[in-house]
């Protein structure tokens, strides 16, 4: 386990898995693609600048062996993954209905 991701670990108690990401400013069309670490129950996702940028295929291979490092299964790391893509923070900022 890497320092930063066992850091994290500790820090919060939360699971974590590595996700394929779209960078944001690709090296060339056909390598779009990083790594991220999705955090239970937290929007999105950190970047991890050490990987990429990479072809989507090779991203998601990199992700699954990292990951399988770590000890996660497949669905494992798909429940950490969507509990990060709740949006809870943002169903916190909304105002409730008022009733007519």
């Amino acid at each position: 386990m890497s320092r930063a991701l066992s850091e994290l670990v500790l820090e919060n108690g939360k699971a974590v898995a590595y996700t394929v990401v779209l960078l944001d400013k690709p090296a060339a069309p056909d390598k779009a693609w990083g790594i991220g670490i999705a955090v239970e129950d937290e929007n999105g996702y950190r970047p991890v600048n050490e990987y990429g940028p990479y072809t989507e295929e090779r991203a998601r291979m990199v992700a699954k062996n990292l990951n399988t490092r770590i000890g996660l299964t497949d669905e494992e790391v798909w429940k950490i993954v969507a509990s990060s893509m709740r949006g809870t923070a943002i169903r916190r900022q909304r105002r409730p209905r008022r009733s007519s």
